[in-house]
C-alpha cells in the first residue's frame, strides 16, 4: 500500500534537522507502528484462538488479516457514537429529574 505525506517548506527544513533522509525516517516511523500493531494483533488474536479451542492459522499475516480487530476509525465511530447515547441519556435523566 503506498501513502504519500505533504509537508510545507517550514515542516521539510525542521524535519531535515532531524533526519539524515527525511522520506527514509517517515518509510521506518510508519513501517515501526505498523509493525508494533502486528505484533500485538497476533499476540491477541493467538490467545483468543486457543481459549476458544480454535485453530492458529499457519502464518502471521493470515492470523493478523483474520483477527477481528477494529480499525482507529472503526473504534472512533463507535466511542463517538456512545459518547453521543450517553450524553442523550444524561439530558433524559435530568428533563426527569426536573
Amino acid at each position: 500500500m503506498k501513502y504519500s505525506v505533504e509537508l510545507n517548506e517550514a515542516q521539510a527544513k525542521a524535519l531535515a534537522t532531524v533526519a539524515l533522509n527525511p522520506a527514509d525516517w517517515i518509510q521506518n516511523a510508519a513501517s515501526e507502528r505498523a509493525r508494533v500493531a502486528y505484533d500485538e494483533i497476533c499476540r491477541n488474536e493467538i490467545d483468543r484462538l486457543l481459549a476458544a479451542g480454535q485453530p492458529i492459522p499457519p502464518t502471521k499475516d493470515e492470523i493478523v488479516l483474520g483477527a477481528p480487530v477494529e480499525s482507529a476509525a472503526e473504534r472512533q465511530a463507535r466511542l463517538d457514537a456512545e459518547a453521543g447515547a450517553a450524553a442523550g441519556q444524561d439530558v433524559a435523566a435530568q428533563e426527569a429529574s426536573a
